[in-house]
C-alpha cells in the first residue's frame, strides 16, 4: 500500500482527506475504490454541529509531504480530490479545501 505512516512521538501528522459523506456505505465504497488502487484508507465516524454524523474517508499518516503529494497526485489522476487534514494531538488543526 501507499500509506507511509509516521513516528508516534511526532505530534503533528498529515492526513488526505479523499471524502466525506452521510452515509457510511458511500465511505465504505470510496474505501474499495482506493485500495483497488493500491491506497490504504480507513473511515472516521464523526459527529459535526453543523452536519450531523459523517464519515470520513482518510489517508494517511505520512511521515512526509513529498510521499502525500505523490498519493495525492495518483487520486487526482483517477479523479478523487483530496484534502490535506493536519492533525494534532488527536484534533484536526486544519483543513485545506482543494
Amino acid at each position: 500500500p501507499l500509506s507511509v505512516h509516521r513516528d508516534p512521538g511526532d505530534p503533528e501528522a498529515l492526513f488526505l482527506q479523499a471524502g466525506a459523506f452521510q452515509s457510511p456505505a458511500d465511505a465504505d465504497n470510496l474505501k474499495a475504490r482506493l485500495a483497488l488502487m493500491g491506497v490504504e484508507a480507513s473511515v472516521q465516524q464523526v459527529t459535526l454541529a453543523e452536519k450531523g454524523v459523517m464519515h470520513r474517508v482518510r489517508i494517511g499518516p505520512y511521515a512526509n509531504p513529498d510521499q502525500m503529494a505523490k498519493v495525492r497526485t495518483l487520486l487526482a489522476q483517477n479523479g478523487i480530490q483530496a484534502s490535506v487534514v493536519r492533525v494534532k494531538d488527536g484534533k484536526d488543526t486544519k483543513d485545506v479545501p482543494n
